[in-house]
C-alpha cells in the first residue's frame, strides 16, 4: 500500500502494457490488464490490474483506485484472447467505475495506498 508498482516489473514484463497503464492514468481513464510480474524472490506472476480515475463531482479526476489480482496463467490468457477480441470494442469501464465511486466514498481524498496522478505509473 502506498507504494507505485514498478518494483513488480522485471524483463518479461510488457512494455506496452505499461504504456496503456501510464496512457491511461495520463488522460484520465480506466484501464484493465494483464501483467507478468515479479515477486521479490525473482519467481513470475500474472497480476490482472485495474486502475479507476476517481472523480469529482464537478467530473475532474482526484485520485485513482488501482486493484491487483494474481491469477493463473490459464486466466491470464483467457482475459488477454478476450481483449484481443474486443479491441474495438468499447471499454467495459461502468462496472470499474462504480465499485470505484463506491470504494471512494469511504476514503478521504488522501488515503494511504491511494496515489494522485502525479506519483501513479
Amino acid at each position: 500500500l502506498g507504494r507505485n508498482c514498478r518494483f513488480l516489473q522485471g524483463p518479461r514484463t510488457d512494455a506496452r502494457a505499461v504504456g496503456k497503464i501510464r496512457d491511461a492514468i495520463k488522460h484520465g481513464k480506466d484501464v484493465q490488464i494483464v501483467l507478468l510480474n515479479y515477486k521479490i524472490d525473482s519467481t513470475t506472476f500474472w497480476n490482472h490490474f485495474f486502475i479507476a480515475a476517481l472523480r469529482d463531482d464537478k467530473g475532474e479526476v482526484v485520485n485513482f483506485l488501482g486493484v491487483q489480482i494474481e491469477v493463473s496463467e490459464r486466466v491470464a490468457m483467457g482475459i488477454l484472447q478476450e481483449a484481443d477480441g474486443r479491441a474495438k470494442a468499447p471499454e467495459k469501464g461502468a462496472a470499474v467505475q462504480a465499485a470505484a465511486a463506491a470504494a471512494a466514498a469511504k476514503l478521504p481524498p488522501k488515503a494511504s495506498g491511494v496515489k494522485r496522478e502525479r506519483d501513479a505509473a
